[in-house]
């Protein structure tokens, strides 16, 4: 009878042991769920306070873009067309008294071409009258051979198929003709390169733009760091671009060649 009253007893503690280690289990469980959950949360809310930065900083950049356009129309197209008003009223008043100076004519004629030339430098800024006409992958094309002299050799690889149709509109384009052109001007400032081969490819999710060059390569780490210590808006107004693009850019620093890829979701 005793036997079996510690029997019992011990059956007893037993299970009472083993639902608390139970419990301590699910507490556990829960904890530590409930942990990844605002760790999670707090990285979700890090990554859209990033996206907010690097969205501010387009806008911040297209801002300084419009105030720069408008400064030039304001500092020079504006006063010559002032000037060009007065100097026709000045021209009909001589030409009533018939004493028309034809000399002076001329000289506001080429005024004239001046300020056409500052409307069209502007309209360029805005977007290059090249990618409108023929398209995205020429002016890529077009652009680095204009680059090429003496100093840096450059080169472009179409490794498109014919049938190859660009599902982008014109203002997703210019970003990417944007990005293209921000790249190649920092590669320029900075690497020290003297050759330059663009890739364009694709395959069937994805489009490329590849930039291979010699000089001073850089890496995905190193770029990431100069970004956020950066007190300009070049760099993060190149990753919120890539970023409205939904695309992505991977540095590679190797030698004799690094490289930049661009790499862009194809639309169905």
């Amino acid at each position: 009878m005793q036997n079996q009253t510690q029997l019992a007893l011990f059956i007893a503690v037993g299970c009472l042991v083993m639902f608390l280690l139970v419990m301590v289990i699910i507490v556990f469980v829960v904890t530590y769920q409930r942990k990844m959950l605002e760790k999670e949360n707090k990285i979700a809310i890090i990554q859209q306070e990033q996206q907010l930065l690097f969205f501010k900083a387009t806008v911040e950049a297209e801002e300084k873009q419009k105030e720069r356009i408008a400064n030039n129309l304001h500092d020079s197209v504006n006063p010559m067309l002032t000037l060009l008003k007065l100097n026709l009223s000045k021209h009909r008043m001589a030409f009533e008294k018939n004493k028309f100076n034809s000399d002076a004519y001329k000289g506001d004629a080429k005024m004239i071409d001046q300020v056409i030339e500052s409307i069209r430098a502007t309209c360029r800024e805005l977007i290059p009258s090249f990618l409108l006409e023929f398209g995205l992958i020429l002016s890529l094309e077009d652009h680095i051979k204009k680059i090429s002299g003496e100093v840096l050799s450059t080169e472009v690889k179409n490794e498109l198929p014919p049938e190859f149709n660009l599902t982008l509109d014109k203002q997703e384009q210019l970003l990417v003709y944007r990005i293209c052109l921000e790249l190649i001007n920092n590669l320029i400032k900075h690497s020290g390169l003297t050759k330059l081969t663009m890739l364009l490819k694709q395959d069937t999710s994805f489009f490329y733009v590849q930039l291979f060059y010699d000089g001073n390569g850089i890496s995905n780490e190193e770029i990431e760091k100069l970004t956020e210590t950066s007190k300009g808006l070049g760099l993060r107004s190149l990753k919120a671009r890539v970023l409205i693009l939904q695309g992505q850019l991977t540095y590679e620093k190797n030698k004799p060649l690094s490289s930049i890829k661009l790499t862009l979701p194809l639309k169905l």
